[in-house]
């Protein structure tokens, strides 16, 4: 399993320098890890890929977008513009104040 986050690790960050506007959003970054891992999925209905994950190969969106927070703040040249970024503070102080 270790190396499994690995693979995703090493893939998301691959997609984030390669192709800035994933660095903004998830959704994106999913679709591209989609295209990466699991060729040809992208063109099977959303629901076949989001029950099937694991036959497929693929980690959860949960996975990718705690990956990508993850390396935005270990890598300053990797983060989302600054609109994004202050959206996403937002959102968070929000959901801690909702949820604390």
């Amino acid at each position: 399993m270790k190396s499994e986050f690995k693979q995703t690790r090493q893939i998301v960050k691959n997609i984030l320098e390669l192709n800035p506007a994933t660095r903004n959003s998830d959704n994106l970054l999913y679709l591209e890890v989609i295209e990466r891992i699991g060729k040809g999925n992208t063109h099977k209905p959303i629901e076949e890929i989001l029950l099937n994950l694991e036959e497929l190969g693929l980690p959860c969106f949960e996975t990718v977008r705690r990956t990508r927070q993850k390396l935005q703040a270990e890598n300053p040249k990797l983060a989302a513009c600054d609109m994004v970024q202050d959206y996403r503070s937002e959102r968070e102080e929000k959901y801690r104040k909702e949820f604390a």
